[in-house]
């Protein structure tokens, strides 16, 4: 079963710290401190969009190829930051090595939050 991709409880906290301020779902605005919903259900995307638009920090995760002395393909990935603000990119190479996508996502957001923020 595939579902959407939430932040964790905690990350989401700081998203509102930060100003995050709602979701739009379905196309209805949900106001965040009416339906308590940033405190709990923010989700990957969402929070990735809103710091490209507001913040005009993009991520781009990756996908690492491991090459170990077996045969077997197994990867990584990890996330390069562009910080259009400042006009530099962030490699995170030796900071971030997530085995799914949404931990990598998670991770990257968590580093914007509490280096870039």
């Amino acid at each position: 079963m595939i579902r959407e991709a939430y932040c964790s409880t905690e990350l989401s906290k700081s998203l509102v710290a930060a100003g995050y301020h709602g979701d739009n779902i379905n196309g209805l605005y949900v106001p965040g401190d009416e339906a308590d919903i940033n405190k709990h259900y923010i989700t990957l995307s969402c929070a990735m969009r809103w710091l490209r638009e507001e913040k005009d920090i993009y991520l781009n995760i990756r996908v690492n190829p491991i090459h170990e002395f077996t045969h077997e393909l197994d990867f990584d990935f990890v996330v390069d930051i562009l910080d259009k603000r400042n006009d530099r990119w962030i490699s995170t190479d030796n900071d971030i090595f997530k085995e799914s996508y949404e931990s990598a996502a998670e991770a990257a957001i968590k580093y914007v939050l509490d280096n870039l923020l």
